[in-house]
């Protein structure tokens, strides 16, 4: 996991098509897995989605999954998150 800035400081991961290594093991950050848990972030077969309200969003490969500085999970495609966020660190 990356830090990048924008005018608030974010987390964000980019998605590779999965949250778990080969042993079963996660490999994205604890609230990415928490928000797997509570049904914000889900698999339906291999696809990803990210539930906002009443309406679901595909979370493309090579997208970015990010946690805003309110703590809200949210999605960008590559383009607009790197035209957007610069990174800061690790």
């Amino acid at each position: 996991m990356a830090k990048y800035r924008n005018r608030k400081i974010i987390e964000a991961f980019q998605f590779d098509g999965d949250f778990m290594n080969s042993n079963g093991e996660y490999y994205v950050p604890e609230w990415a897995v928490r928000g797997l848990k509570r049904g914000i972030l889900y698999f339906d077969g291999p696809e990803l989605y990210l539930k906002q309200g009443n309406v679901s969003r595909h979370i493309h490969y090579g997208d970015y999954i990010i946690r805003d500085h309110r703590g809200i999970i949210d999605s960008f495609g590559r383009e607009t998150f790197e035209k957007w966020y610069e990174k800061i660190g690790e």
